[in-house]
């Protein structure tokens, strides 16, 4: 294929691992407009009363849109490319969109509408609208299985959160610590990926973000091979639904520094939080 220049170069990244690289499948990337986020405004009125009554602002999903050019070696292996390009973009599954110039962010993605190629001997150009039904972007890493450091492209090493100010530690086996959200939204496992787990003995275990102010406890005692996954909204002993035994409340993670303080444990354990940074 063609190596063709582009600042605004794309990968899609399907669920099963393939990674479909535009530059280099020979399209030049033209161009690529991420729009902000967009807010939806919920509001009431009352009968007499002039204006409306503010009941807070959610966000909707996320649009792009990309302007491309894609250039065969020769006459019979344009169409070869068309064909890869429409399996990279089939939409029946979402994939994730990367951008070079931010490879520790990803969106997940499908193309919104049909697109034409418009051709030219053995060049063509065409546009295609992407859609996300999240209006944040994610890092690559997970801290639960990415260690956070500049010279790893799974995190946004600039404007992204990253601080050199302490390790950035998302496994511990003490009391007290902190945890670091680097993303500009909080992570609330009612909607985004959060896996919080304690493995060790306890009786009237209770995990607190003083940060937030979120506190999780539970009920029954556990053993020090015992495992308490907060998994998302679900709540797990040892593989089996335990949310019965909690408070049903869980914990949230705030933008930045995070207070985490853990009572109740019974000698040893360890716990670790895994989630990824979200960003506007």
């Amino acid at each position: 294929m063609i190596n063709l220049p582009s600042t605004d170069n794309f990968k899609l990244v399907r669920m099963d691992g393939m990674v479909y690289d535009m530059r280099a499948n020979g399209i030049l990337v033209k161009g690529i407009v991420d729009d902000s986020p967009s807010p939806v405004h919920h509001r009431e009125t009352i009968e007499g009363r002039s204006g409306f009554i503010d009941m807070g602002t959610t966000l909707d999903g996320r649009t792009l849109h990309a302007d491309c050019q894609m250039e065969g070696e020769d006459f019979p292996d344009y169409p070869l490319m068309r064909d890869e390009l429409f399996r990279a973009l089939d939409s029946r599954e979402a994939f994730y969109l990367i951008r070079d110039n931010e490879l520790g962010k990803r969106l997940k993605v499908k193309y919104d509408s049909k697109f034409s190629i418009t051709r030219l001997i053995k060049m063509g150009t065409f546009g295609i609208d992407f859609i996300s039904d999240l209006p944040f972007w994610e890092s690559v890493g997970r801290t639960d299985s990415d260690p956070v450091d500049f010279d790893s492209e799974k995190w946004q090493s600039v404007g992204a959160g990253i601080t050199l100010e302490d390790d950035l530690q998302y496994v511990w086996s003490q009391n007290s610590f902190r945890i670091y959200n680097g993303g500009d939204e909080t992570v609330d496992p009612r909607f985004h990926e959060l896996l919080i787990k304690f493995i060790g003995a306890s009786n009237g275990l209770a995990i607190t973000n003083q940060t937030t102010g979120d506190s999780f406890t539970f009920n029954q005692a556990t053993g020090a091979g015992d495992e308490i996954d907060l998994n998302g909204p679900r709540v797990l002993l040892n593989g089996t639904s335990a949310l019965s035994k909690s408070n049903r409340k869980f914990i949230r993670l705030a933008p930045g520094w995070n207070d985490i303080k853990v009572s109740g444990t019974s000698g040893a354990f360890i716990i670790s939080f895994g989630f990824r940074w979200l960003y506007l």
